[in-house]
């Protein structure tokens, strides 16, 4: 563990504050040691703090109001008091000293920072340098650390070149926040895509010197412009410097097929090394793939256990996907204001990307499936205005769909069209698909179908599903272009359905499963049909691979049909080996209490004649 000098306590209500005072003292030369940004990957905070504070000489206390009140600085008090080191509080506001704060500060120098703290920064400097016995006169900055906060606060207002530009020399020099922040920016094509070009100049001087993590971001570059093979050839020199951001973006490379082939348990197993290495964009792509199923099985409680531990460290998009979670109920129960909470902390650190999150909170009611009355609509709409004038994709996407449908403002197609082409040229990759749906199906009488085509097109080349199952859906409904035939669309629609995921995936992987099954298949599993949507399209039928569909289909939890049909084949399949009651048995549950009536009604049957079948055997 590096040896730190400054141990600096406070409430993460004081967030703001202690990081400037950090940034004030390490510009002094003074190496502080701070949460979160020193803890590592796998650390614990608890298990490192006495360790810590044993290793440094001057603890500074952030004291307020809420630090009073704090259990963890009530913690950390404990053990600089019981190892007699040099405490310095440092009162930001003027809350008193009572009880055991007064009995171990009551000693101490304290400073008075209060109202503003800022003019009293020097005179901390100038106390802690004293007990350290440095020479202040002397005063050289050693890390060059930029204003962080300044950054935070350009992030928040989508100011993304200006951010980048601000830390790329700190994070190519090895400063972690600044590494942490600019990983944070590089991982999303539709902010990297606002980078001046001249500061990858910067980056490729240092890539060529052989710096990893300039070759990380190289590969990010090289996969928005899709340089596939470049993308991995430069995470894999990343990854071999045992750079946890190359690590991840190798792991990403193999998923989806980058550069090489697709091997999703190899990049299962990166991803969870970069994860454990302390990569936190890692964790939380992790743990997203757990909450909603791309390449791993769905685990929502591990899922809600990894976004909380990236929430505690600061990631200020894992504060959005905690909202989706409440706002869902996916691995949490429903609540709408911690929603609301968890989308506006996400949007204060630096995430504007959630100005849709909490609009579309505010407009629409994703599992009642219903919009919401007019003041809520009203103020959906301002959320998303807002972020619409930052120029944040999704939030130009939400604004189309508005005005496509009539939500809170006049329906008005050629008004949607222009929003919605605007989000695509911002980088909303969806985008791409609602403007080829827009002219596939014939909108205001337009119909464009090699136009389309053309737009599907360019959102497959940035991997989304939904542009994906179109092409496939264009495959089979005969309007493919570029000689493509029906095999090309089976293909489209599997990777969207077992590679992306999501609600198109999950429409993609029940449209091969209609494809694939014979038209006797539901009968003669359990006597009669569910559905009569089976296609005959010249592909050969093979009801292996329509029940591994289905079971896709099921497990990616968007069609409460699908999860239906799942559980109720594996409870009365005779015929074929898949039959599994126990498992059957869950997935009616499921389906009953998101409200389908048959499922309800198939489990009591299936209960009243076995109820051994409803005993938790785990």
């Amino acid at each position: 563990m590096e040896s730190r000098s400054v141990f600096i306590s406070y409430s993460n209500k004081n967030k703001d504050i202690a990081t400037r005072i950090c940034q004030e003292l390490e510009k002094h030369g003074i190496l502080c040691w701070i949460a979160p940004r020193d803890i590592k990957g796998g650390e614990k905070y608890g298990d490192v703090i006495d360790k810590v504070i044993m290793s440094c000489k001057v603890v500074v206390l952030v004291y307020s109001k809420m630090s009073s009140i704090s259990n963890w600085v009530s913690g950390e008090l404990n053990v600089a008091f019981t190892e007699n080191k040099e405490i310095i509080p440092f009162r930001i506001d003027d809350t008193p000293l009572q009880g055991q704060n007064r009995i171990m500060l009551a000693q101490k120098q304290c400073i008075d920072a209060f109202p503003d703290y800022k003019v009293k920064l020097q005179t901390l400097v100038d106390t802690v340098g004293s007990i350290l016995s440095l020479d202040m006169t002397k005063v050289e900055d050693y890390t060059n650390m930029p204003d962080y906060l300044h950054v935070l606060e350009a992030l928040s207002n989508y100011e993304i070149d200006y951010a980048f530009s601000e830390l790329i020399k700190p994070a190519l020099s090895g400063d972690e926040l600044a590494k942490k922040i600019i990983a944070q920016i590089a991982t999303y094509p539709s902010r990297l895509s606002k980078i001046n070009s001249c500061q990858f100049i910067i980056i490729k001087e240092s890539t060529d010197k052989g710096n990893s993590f300039a070759q990380y971001l190289t590969a990010q570059i090289h996969y928005v412009n899709k340089q596939f093979n470049d993308m991995f050839k430069y995470a894999t020199m990343s990854a071999e410097q045992d750079d946890m951001y190359g690590i991840d973006l190798l792991g990403f490379c193999f998923q989806y097929g980058f550069g090489t082939e697709i091997d999703i348990k190899k990049g299962n197993e990166l991803v969870e090394i970069a994860s454990y290495k302390g990569n936190f964009i890692a964790k939380l792509f992790q743990a997203r793939n757990l909450l909603y199923g791309w390449t791993l099985p769905k685990e929502e409680k591990r899922a809600i256990s990894l976004i909380k531990q990236c929430c505690e460290v600061m990631v200020p998009e894992s504060f959005s996907v905690l909202a989706d979670a409440y706002e869902l109920g996916i691995g949490v129960e429903r609540d709408f204001d911690k929603a609301e909470e968890y989308y506006m902390k996400a949007i204060e650190n630096g995430y504007p990307e959630a100005y849709r999150g909490i609009g579309t909170l505010y407009l629409y009611d994703k599992v009642a499936h219903k919009y919401r009355t007019e003041d809520y609509l009203k103020k959906g709409f301002s959320y998303l205005m807002k972020g619409a004038q930052l120029g944040i994709p999704r939030c130009l996407a939400a604004i189309a769909f508005c005005y496509q449908k009539g939500i809170y403002v006049k329906q008005d197609y050629k008004k949607s069209f222009l929003w919605f082409k605007r989000s695509a040229e911002a980088g909303h990759s969806m985008s791409y698909a609602s403007l080829g749906r827009m002219l596939y199906y014939e909108n205001e009488g337009v119909n464009n179908k090699k136009e389309a085509w053309e737009w599907f097109k360019k959102g497959a080349e940035k991997d989304d599903g939904e542009s994906y199952r179109m092409l496939g859906v264009a495959c089979l409904e005969g309007n493919a272009y570029d000689d493509k035939t029906i095999l090309d669309g089976i293909n489209y629609l599997w990777r969207s359905a077992f590679l992306l995921g999501g609600t198109s995936g999950c429409k993609s992987a029940m449209l091969l499963y209609d494809i694939y099954r014979t038209a006797d298949f539901e009968e003669k599993t359990f006597g009669y049909k569910f559905s009569s949507h089976e296609i005959n399209c010249g592909v050969e039928k093979d009801n292996r691979k329509a029940f591994k569909c289905l079971e896709r289909a099921a497990k990616l939890g968007f069609d409460i049909e699908a999860i239906y049909i799942y559980g109720a084949m594996l409870t009365s399949s005779s015929e074929y080996e898949f039959a599994n009651e126990l498992e059957g048995v869950k997935y009616l549950k499921i389906a009953s209490q998101k409200g389908h009536t048959k499922a309800a009604k198939f489990l009591k049957t299936l209960l009243d004649e076995n109820p051994l079948l409803d005993i938790d055997w785990n």
